[in-house]
């Protein structure tokens, strides 16, 4: 408690002085968990910059304004921000998601033709995961450390509204993971490493594994729910709320967890 109260104050200090800046939170000394401090990471030369995951290994990834006012995507590592750059190379726009043990990256950025398609970042280069048949935008939001990444492919019906359908890319190809029954889009979220994926669609959680997907629910009295993280262990982590959900006003969302 003590240590969630001076994190708490430095994240409020750091907000009140600066702009919007990545920072770490880390353990000092691991025999006393109350000794933390917070650093902050940077910037590529803009004026925000916001890190998004950590790896085992100390490797953070999110995405920082440059001095041109371009958001990319970054590697934070030894002390150092490092500019991953875009798909669209110096140009265009990217941020990274999620970083493996290995150090591979994934996220989403714009390509030329104005849509935004998710992408792998391994061997110091950047590569376009592309869409699923008949679709114009992609975004990756996990990857485990076997390499496997998961998301969401979209297009947009004639009134603009996007149409989702979550992924799983794996030795090159993207396999459209489908959708729970009776429902028409899924975007995934997460992936452990045994491959089991996480997500939602339409106001429901999914587990998918084995090649189907099953609908996790919602606690008693709510009808949406969504699930974002998975650990090795089978263990989700998500939020569940009410259709009429309304954080301004007094219809809130709970923290939950699914488990065995």
């Amino acid at each position: 408690m003590v240590a969630a109260c001076i994190a708490a104050a430095l994240v409020a200090s750091v907000s009140l002085t600066l702009p919007k800046m990545a920072f770490a939170i880390t353990n000092e000394n691991r025999l006393i968990p109350q000794q933390l401090s917070i650093r902050d990471l940077g910037t590529l030369g803009g004026d925000d910059s916001s890190a998004q995951d950590i790896n085992e290994v100390g490797q953070v990834v999110g995405y920082s304004y440059t001095a041109a006012n371009e958001r990319h995507a970054f590697l934070w590592q030894n002390g150092e921000m490092r500019d991953l750059g875009t798909l669209r190379g110096s140009d265009g726009e990217a941020q990274a998601q999620d970083v493996n043990n290995l150090g591979q990256v994934v996220g989403s950025g714009d390509v030329v033709s104005g849509a935004y398609h998710g992408f792998l970042r391994q061997n110091g280069k950047m590569r376009d995961l592309g869409t699923l048949p008949g679709d114009t935008y992609s975004s990756a939001s996990g990857i485990n450390d076997r390499g496997q990444v998961v998301g969401y492919s979209a297009s947009r019906d004639q009134d603009g509204h996007f149409l989702y359908h979550a992924f799983l890319w794996q030795n090159g190809k993207m396999r459209d993971l489908g959708t729970l029954p009776g429902r028409s889009q899924s975007r995934a979220e997460d992936i452990n490493n045994l491959g089991q994926v996480v997500g939602w669609g339409e106001g429901s959680a999914f587990l998918w594994q084995n090649g189907k997907m099953r609908d996790l629910g919602a606690l008693s009295g709510v009808d949406e729910s969504a699930a974002l993280g998975i650990n090795s262990l089978g263990q989700v982590v998500g939020y569940a709320r009410p259709s009429d959900y309304d954080p301004d006003g007094d219809v809130f969302s709970n923290a939950v967890i699914w488990s065995k």
